[in-house]
């Protein structure tokens, strides 16, 4: 079995892994339908970090007196001024489980919380994360594992918020696939080394008794999107978000069927971080500004994630806020993730998850040197944002 690695390059290079593959234990009943499960991230890690730069935050407001110090009430008439902020953001429009910055901007809580935020989608997640690097952004949210990987490989960078902390991920695979022993001697498609996918199969496979093996360059052309490659009979499984096998089924006609969720072998695998530069952070206004921009996202999951609210939330986004106008897809992602956003930082910040996080980077060689939590987190952070949060005694969207 190889595992092809979809380009991310112009060139159309990318690395595919050579797994050869013990049969393992699994049966039929281990298959649903993709439709019925939690599913996989296309969210692309090839961490390539690249000189620190200023990503200083030009604005004539200063949002940071100690009239609005954290967990002070925080209305948008309270503000004596929107501070200007500039998020990275994945994928335009963004995949349900990580559409927090987009939900939060349309919602109208990013002025509630005193910010004037441009959001900028980047194809992929470790495009969000060499936005901040290269300073197009001020901060941004993308993979907690690109995140690890570029401060392991040098980047002064620190993360203070999970708005979206749990993997949405299935393995997913193509008519004529049963059961894991079925995958033996078939191709997997990832997005490479760094992508978020490639890290997580080779940990679904190892559950299943299944082995990678060596690295080689294969040429396979420059699409971004795995789903070509499963349609095509290029590969016969990969990883995929819930509302994706409903698109690829209504736009190419590949019906996927699923293995099971990445996350019940990986249930403290941490999903997605919110960073910026520490030379960014180092200013009290701009620190500010990241405090401000978690409440912000934290009270736009607590909105999502309250059933009361469905109907509004399913309503936003079939209006094309997320990605896919497929019939049922917003219901779909709504039904598996809608209860994962995490709505406080003991949820969204855990340090037992990034911890597990950052060992198994390690373990697995995605990092040369083990790391620890406060190498990467500034909890202090999330806590003033969760007051600042809690103190607002009517968070009802002001956009609504």
């Amino acid at each position: 079995m190889s595992i092809i690695a979809s380009s991310r390059t112009v060139r159309g290079l990318a690395v595919a892994i050579v797994a050869a593959l013990a049969l393992a234990g699994c049966s039929s009943s281990d298959v649903e339908t993709a439709s019925d499960d939690t599913t996989a991230s296309d969210d692309t890690t090839t961490a390539a970090a690249t000189d620190d730069t200023d990503d200083t935050d030009d604005t004539d407001d200063d949002t940071s007196s100690d009239e609005d110090a954290p967990g002070d009430e925080v209305a948008a008439s309270d503000c004596e001024g929107l501070t200007e902020v500039a998020i990275a953001d994945i994928n335009d429009p963004p995949k349900f489980a990580y559409s927090t910055p987009r939900f939060t901007d349309t919602l109208g809580f990013y002025e509630m919380f005193c910010l004037d935020a441009e959001v900028t989608g980047y194809s992929g997640g470790i495009r969000a994360v060499q936005a901040v690097q290269a300073g197009e952004a001020d901060l941004g949210m993308g993979p907690t594992t690109s995140f690890i990987s570029v401060v392991a490989g040098g980047s002064e960078m620190t993360g203070f918020g999970g708005p979206a902390s749990r993997l949405p991920q299935q393995v997913v695979v193509t008519e004529g696939i049963d059961t894991c022993e079925d995958l033996a001697g078939q191709t997997v498609a990832t997005g490479g080394p760094g992508d978020l996918v490639h890290f997580l199969m080779p940990m679904f496979l190892d559950s299943r008794g299944l082995t990678t093996g060596a690295a080689v360059d294969v040429p396979i052309g420059g699409a971004v999107d795995l789903g070509p490659y499963l349609a095509d009979g290029l590969a016969q499984a990969s990883a995929t978000h819930p509302e994706e096998s409903a698109i690829l089924l209504d736009a190419v006609g590949v019906d996927l069927t699923s293995l099971g969720g990445v996350a019940e072998v990986a249930p403290n695998f941490h999903y997605m971080t919110l960073m910026a530069y520490d030379e960014f952070l180092a200013d009290p206004a701009n620190r500010d500004i990241a405090v401000r921009v978690t409440a912000a996202m934290m009270a736009s999951n607590r909105f999502f994630s309250d059933p009361a609210n469905e109907a509004q939330a399913i309503e936003l986004m079939r209006e094309g806020i997320i990605a896919g106008d497929t019939e049922g897809v917003p219901e779909l992602g709504y039904e598996r993730y809608a209860a994962l956003l995490p709505t406080t930082c003991e949820e969204g910040l855990n340090p037992e998850d990034i911890e597990w996080t950052i060992n198994w980077a390690f373990e697995s060689g995605e990092i040369e040197e083990q790391m620890a939590f406060d190498d990467l987190m500034d909890q202090s952070i999330c806590a003033e944002a969760e007051a600042m949060v809690d103190a607002v005694e009517d968070l009802t969207p002001p956009n609504l």
